[in-house]
């Protein structure tokens, strides 16, 4: 949502970063914090668990996922004990640690391996078999115009160009990016930053890659251009705070920005950076540094670069960019990012309302009257009515239900102007009993929170929930429709890609699938080709290469050198910091069905991830280094290479040993 119209809702929370700040004294009924990428392996890994273990079911372990960063964040307050993680535990994380949990017993079974990707539509991509995934970022220069398309006037300013106004990625005399052309093209798409290391998300070459579809591609793709002759329409992103972004963000390496810490990180390991994102309030003044907590852009959409909302776009800004009257037609920035629900107060059923709602309004409470956020600002931009906001329902006014999904032309009263009904949709509204007591309203409906005790008032995800963009080919042969409504991030984006063909997006490689799929629940079926190659590597391995497709993240384990090595491919974890023997209840259960080969394998490469080739391993980390930069995510080797250690002069103790996993199979 944009913070001038809806404002970026974010509550105080005094302590743990999750919505339920209970300590984990028996490992049992609790609510799991951890990688969302890895949602669906855990829930295949539990629902495996309840055969494994008589008892299993019985002892309430869920999993919501959110990031790695958030159950981490539990397990420094103590709040679960095990998290599934798509990232080594970092420095602060793991060196700041208080009793139970302690440097000395940290330790993480490697469970299988992964890759950040940037999918695209596999025909407007022109992916094929015979030629493989198509690569990112233009192969040749391109010209760069003054509002990016191929009539517009020279530019008053190029950044990064030669003296014609020409621009190649990769260019060899680049202060960033030299001879890499997709990290190049990555870095001006999401952060307006070019290879002279300057940032404008607004640049005349930010405007000339996204109008120009051929740009985004090392090979041009005539059925894409046919397609998508406006140029991009979006570029779907993961949260601040997804191991996605964390590998991302960590590979481009921007200067002078990052993604901060979570607001309720302990005060010592607290961190603030200047978030690069283009659809980040961060972003929005070139040559300034503005600095956030990660999370702060999740729910952001100040991308300056704007799409017209079309009529298959189920969410949408009120006005176009700058306006404040309209058409009941607003826009979306080129930016977005796809956050789904994480925690209890928003049930499955609550991600995509399926009943259309009426023309009439109702108040809403959005929480607590003393917890709203100051400056609160209701859909389209009107100030709430005490504490509350007007919002469209179905059903009848003397049985008011706001789960319902708006049309273009819906308004409330004390709305000015004619703006986009779909604004609406943007807010996902539950039953107030969903909501924990603390924050409860007594209106019988309110809205969601998250993870981090956001109001979600940013639900972009929902973008195609009922209708696929222009362009969009259904493909009966493998159950794709251009209606997504997943259970995930990196899933929906997956959907994303081909209900609109004309984006492009980064998240897990399991999302190189045909979305929803075929069968009862609908599987998706592998569509490796999505996966774009990065500077000539795709995470999936071409049969002309190798055998083995999954050879681009296997290297990963082997020494450093060891060709082809995906260079955003990533090791996925379980971790702990108060040792897997210390483990009490449903926990400590959840961590043998991890360490079973029997189960774990199986849910890997059932998701599209990769097996740890050999079977899990138990890693500890080295608290005794004195190396404190936690190493890079695709750093080759075997053991714990991927670990950083705490330079805090303690004894070296091998978790491993003293405080053993159950590895079997």
């Amino acid at each position: 949502m944009r913070a001038t119209t809806i404002g970026v809702a974010v509550l105080t929370c005094a302590g743990a970063a999750g919505l339920a700040g209970a300590a984990d004294t028996t490992g049992s009924n609790l609510t799991l914090g951890g990688s969302t990428a890895l949602f669906d392996v855990t829930q295949t890994v539990i629902a495996a668990c309840g055969t494994a273990f008589s008892d299993f079911n019985s002892l309430g372990i869920r999993y919501l996922g959110a990031s790695s960063g958030n159950g981490a964040a539990n397990l420094f307050f103590d709040m679960q004990q095990v998290v599934p993680m798509g990232r080594a535990l970092a420095q602060p994380e793991l060196c700041t640690a208080a009793a139970p949990a302690s440097p000395g017993l940290a330790e993480s079974l490697l469970i299988g391996l992964d890759a950040t990707a940037v999918v695209a539509n596999q025909t407007t991509s022109c992916a094929s078999g015979m030629t493989g995934a198509n690569g990112l970022g233009a192969a040749t220069a391109f010209a760069v115009t003054s509002d990016g398309t191929p009539s517009g006037g020279a530019p008053a300013t190029c950044p990064g160009c030669d003296p014609s106004d020409n621009y190649t990625f990769g260019d060899a005399s680049g202060a960033l990016y030299a001879g890499q052309p997709s990290l190049d093209a990555l870095a001006v798409l999401y952060f307006g930053l070019t290879h002279d290391g300057g940032y404008d998300c607004a640049s005349p070459v930010r405007r000339s890659l996204i109008r120009n579809w051929k740009n985004l591609f090392a090979a041009d793709c005539a059925a894409g251009d046919a397609v998508c002759s406006g140029g991009l329409r979006h570029a779907w992103r993961l949260g601040d705070l997804t191991d996605g972004t964390y590998s991302l963000v960590g590979l481009l390496d921007p200067p002078g920005k990052g993604i901060g810490s979570l607001p309720t990180a302990p005060s010592g390991v607290q961190t603030r950076k200047s978030n690069p994102f283009c659809n980040s309030n961060d972003a929005q003044t070139a040559g300034a540094t503005v600095i956030s907590f990660g999370g702060a852009s999740d729910f952001a959409d100040l991308d300056p670069i704007r799409t017209t909302c079309a009529a298959g776009d189920g969410v949408c800004e009120p006005f176009k960019f700058g306006a404040t009257n309209g058409a009941f037609t607003g826009d979306l920035g080129v930016v977005q990012v796809i956050l789904l629900p994480d925690t209890a107060t928003a049930l499955a059923s609550d991600f995509y309302p399926q009943v259309p709602c009426t023309s009439s309004c109702t108040l809403v409470s959005p929480i607590k009257g003393n917890q709203i956020p100051v400056g609160l600002r209701c859909p389209g931009g009107t100030t709430t009515i005490g504490g509350a906001c007007l919002l469209p329902y179905a059903g009848t006014a003397a049985s008011p239900d706001p789960r319902c999904f708006s049309s273009q032309t819906t308004r409330c009263a004390g709305t000015s102007g004619r703006p986009d009904g779909r604004m609406y949709n943007l807010v996902t509204v539950v039953n107030a009993l969903q909501i924990p007591p603390a924050q409860r309203v007594t209106t019988p409906f309110g809205v969601a929170l998250d993870a981090n005790k956001r109001l979600l008032w940013g639900s972009f995800y929902r973008i195609h929930a009922h209708a696929p963009a222009a362009g969009n080919v259904p493909d009966p042969s493998v159950g794709a429709t251009g209606i997504c409504q997943q259970g995930d991030d990196s899933a929906q984006m997956g959907c994303l890609v081909d209900a609109d063909p004309c984006s492009v997006g980064y998240t897990s490689r399991a999302a190189a699938a045909s979305f929803p799929g075929l069968g009862a629940p609908p599987v998706p079926l592998g569509a490796p080709l999505k996966a774009l190659a990065i500077d000539g590597l795709a995470p999936f391995s071409p049969a002309s290469v190798s055998a083995d497709p999954d050879l681009p993240l296997e290297n990963l384990l082997q020494p450093p050198g060891t060709a082809p090595l995906y260079p955003l491919a990533r090791r996925m974890y379980l971790s702990t910091l108060t040792g897997f023997g210390n483990l009490l209840g449903g926990e400590k259960e959840l961590a043998q069905c991890f360490g079973d080969n029997a189960i774990v394998g199986p849910a890997m490469t059932s998701h599209r991830f990769v097996a740890v080739p050999g079977g899990v391993q138990c890693l500890d980390y080295p608290e005794e280094s004195p190396t404190t930069a936690t190493p890079p995510d695709n750093i080759q080797g075997s053991g714990n290479v991927a670990f950083a250690g705490c330079n805090l002069g303690l004894a070296g103790q091998n978790a491993c040993a003293a405080s053993p996993p159950i590895i079997t199979n």
